[in-house]
């Protein structure tokens, strides 16, 4: 257990709820790491403000639970429960928590749910459409607490309901949001290769025509190179097959061969220009 976790449990749920206006249930299932009664939502509101609160590091804690939430999504059981119980003297401090946590859950919509509905304009809207109502969300709280700040209970009932509400609609917009199907580019089908496979040992020399470094081995397996870039290849031989983006080009000749890759396509050439493009180079 770490020490952040431990001293808040020496502190207990019923003095952190006093202070945080957190409910009391949610303090207990916090502290006894109970995450399939909460969502992850609450839960990262809350593992902010008891580290903001009480000066504590809860980082062990909030990677639990987020591991936990990776493969499991919590329904909440009773969403007319309050988050947030304030105590009646209190509602300043009270609408400034809820605040808080509006503002986590736009910043936590944002980053969760935009890269994975960037491939559709739908899932896009979507997206900007739950945004939006978080936003509103802080500005009807905002102008609750001002047009009945001369009746706090009111005030405070009405922030705890707008707040839950706006939770609810988020967490179900998160659930229903339409799973988009991502079509892959003839690029992402098949990436690039480019391999030499010698039928039997050979001596292969090759060139890489942007650094001018040069490689060579006498091997009968086979060779990989990067297809991305554009290569001089000699062969003290013929006899080998050359693999370019799985699509296999055979080669039989007594004689040395050498060839020039460049933007993905092998040509044969002569030994002069050979020796011009390498700047004839020693190996």
């Amino acid at each position: 257990m770490s020490y952040g976790l431990e001293r808040l449990k020496e502190i207990g749920a019923q003095k952190i709820h006093e202070k945080t206006h957190i409910a009391k249930e949610h303090v207990q299932q916090v502290l006894h790491e109970t995450f399939d009664s909460i969502n992850k939502i609450h839960f990262i509101g809350f593992i902010s403000i008891l580290e903001r609160e009480y000066d504590v590091d809860l980082s062990d804690l909030k990677a639990k639970g987020l591991a936990y939430y990776k493969n499991t999504i919590v329904v909440p059981r009773n969403t007319n429960h309050a988050v947030f119980n304030p105590d009646k003297k209190k509602s300043g401090n009270t609408l400034l928590y809820i605040l808080l946590t509006s503002l986590l859950i736009g910043a936590f919509i944002y980053f969760e749910l935009a890269p994975a509905m960037d491939e559709s304009d739908s899932a896009q809207n979507i997206n900007n459409t739950t945004i939006e109502g978080a936003q509103k969300s802080i500005e009807n709280i905002t102008k609750v607490n001002a047009n009945d700040s001369n009746d706090s209970n009111e005030s405070n009932n009405s922030d705890v309901i707008v707040a839950n509400s706006s939770i609810a609609n988020i967490e179900t917009a998160k659930i229903e949001a339409p799973k988009t199907e991502v079509h892959k580019t003839e690029f992402q089908k098949e990436a690039k290769t480019l391999k030499i496979i010698p039928r039997k040992k050979v001596w292969v020399g090759y060139y890489d025509l942007k650094t001018n470094q040069k490689n060579q081995q006498s091997t009968e397996n086979e060779i990989v190179l990067d297809a991305n870039k554009s290569w001089l290849i000699a062969f003290g031989h013929g006899y080998v097959n050359i693999e370019i983006n799985s699509q296999i080009k055979e080669f039989a000749s007594n004689q040395k061969t050498r060839f020039k890759y460049v933007d993905g396509k092998l040509s044969e050439i002569s030994q002069e220009e050979f020796k011009l493009l390498s700047k004839d180079a020693k190996w």
